[in-house]
């Protein structure tokens, strides 16, 4: 009698992160488990890698600026392409003062007058 023992082959599965506005990388995209254990990270050219035996068959892609992203992993497939979306609510507001020492407020643009 002859047994066979089988194993689970765990293959990496690779990808690029990109904006889905201006398909650039985005470098720094946490990848985690379902129970918040991260399990890659995007580099510079929004490269990840991680393993194909992920519990429920997905990872959850977060960036600071960008809406989180439930990807699904399947075994057969080895290559993702995944665009974040930005996330206007969590932007950080930016504040542009300007100021001329020779022009009265009435001449300055937004001034107070």
């Amino acid at each position: 009698m002859i047994f066979f023992h089988a194993h689970a082959q765990t293959l990496p599965v690779r990808g690029h992160i990109y904006d889905s506005q201006t398909r650039q990388p985005l470098a720094g995209v946490i990848l985690t488990t379902k129970t918040a254990q991260q399990v890659g990270k995007s580099d510079a050219k929004g490269y990840f890698e991680i393993s194909s035996d992920q519990p429920d068959g997905q990872v959850k892609a977060t960036l600071p600026g960008y809406k989180s992203q439930i990807i699904k992993i399947n075994a057969n497939q080895n290559e993702l392409n995944v665009q974040l979306e930005a996330d206007g609510v969590s932007l950080n507001e930016v504040r542009v003062a300007g100021y001329s020492e020779n022009k009265t407020s009435k001449e300055t643009a937004g001034g107070f007058h």
